[in-house]
């Protein structure tokens, strides 16, 4: 869609922006690891909790180097997303990689 359009910029945000989600995921699971059973139960407030404080309190505060940094004490790495994924499609497809 956004190469159809000449929006040529937009595949590298959505690529930054899954390697960002993959740290941020590590460091919420660490203190909520139970996360997707309370999502499967509708119960989101523990979520919700954590993303304010750590970050929607913040707005633009910060660039989104410095917070992954403050949460996850990591300048950006992709391994998280990485593993993300290797977990993702492991299971979905059954392959163990």
């Amino acid at each position: 869609m956004h190469w159809a359009g000449d929006y040529i910029g937009y595949f590298q945000s959505y690529a930054l922006g899954n390697i960002y989600d993959g740290q941020i995921r590590k460091a919420l699971l660490s203190e909520i690891p139970d996360l997707y059973e309370q999502i499967r139960h509708g119960e989101f407030d523990r979520l919700n909790k954590w993303m304010k404080e750590h970050i929607w309190q913040y707005g633009c505060c910060y660039t989104s180097g410095e917070m992954l940094k403050r949460l996850t004490g990591k300048t950006l790495d992709a391994v998280p997303f990485l593993d993300y994924m290797k977990e993702k499609y492991a299971d979905l497809y059954g392959i163990h990689i």
